[in-house]
């Protein structure tokens, strides 16, 4: 059923793909929480991971499908190859530019990149510890500026250690700040240097492992967001 499913897309899209066997699922779906109105469209494969372009090619095309069944919402779109068909093994296929989804925006018609959707500013990277490397990185939304920290681990410590490393790093990255902005630290396995080979790390949990820091509050939190638990790691005052 999913493979018809991928090909009646195919075939209103106007195109045919010899990867067309390579995948699983196509899912649009809402945003969530849905206060961020956009839609979902994920294209997962799971038995050979396809070429970049042709990967890329079908996504853009896929997209535009729906933008023509939906030219007046906002739409995520991303291409993940998952070889065991499930999240904790889920891997982004990037864009050239590094971004791990496309979109469409509804306001301008127009579609761009993460990446060029946001404008990124790399301030501070950091040497590598013992067991990771890690990059600091400020992005300029419309609705403002906020960090991001990808803390990269060579091998996957113990749950603790992961929790630790974050906790250090984000308060390290925040003291940098001059003016402080909301952050988000990132665990990944892999290279920080090769972007395509970087895995989001899943925790214990079901969901991935980040903490987060508001300055409006000073808290340093993790948030499970499927159940909505909150777990506090202290506080960090400006």
């Amino acid at each position: 059923m999913k493979r018809f499913l991928c090909i009646i897309i195919c075939v209103l899209a106007g195109t045919a793909f010899a990867s067309i066997d390579q995948i699983a699922s196509v899912k649009l779906q809402e945003s969530s929480p849905a206060a961020f109105s956009f839609r979902i469209l994920t294209i997962y494969y799971n038995k050979v991971q396809p070429p970049t372009d042709e990967a890329l090619k079908y996504l853009h095309t896929t997209l535009e499908h729906y933008i023509r069944l939906y030219p007046d919402k906002d739409i995520m779109a991303r291409s993940v190859f998952s070889l065991l068909g499930n999240e904790r093994d889920e891997k982004p296929i990037q864009n050239p530019d590094g971004s791990s989804y496309i979109y469409y925006d509804a306001t301008s018609k127009r579609i761009t990149t993460e990446n060029q959707r946001a404008e990124v500013e790399t301030k501070i990277t950091t040497k590598p510890g013992k067991n990771y490397a890690v990059k600091y990185e400020e992005k300029i939304y419309p609705r403002g500026r906020q960090g991001t920290l990808s803390v990269v681990f060579h091998s996957v410590p113990q749950e603790n250690e992961i929790y630790r490393a974050l906790v250090q790093e984000l308060q390290k990255a925040v003291t940098g700040q001059n003016k402080k902005i909301e952050t988000t630290a990132y665990a990944f396995t892999g290279n920080l240097n090769d972007s395509t080979n970087m895995k989001q790390i899943m925790g214990s949990e079901g969901v991935y492992i980040r903490v987060e820091w508001n300055p409006s509050d000073g808290k340093i939190i993790h948030k499970n967001l499927k159940n909505g638990h909150v777990r506090e790691f202290g506080q960090i005052t400006e």
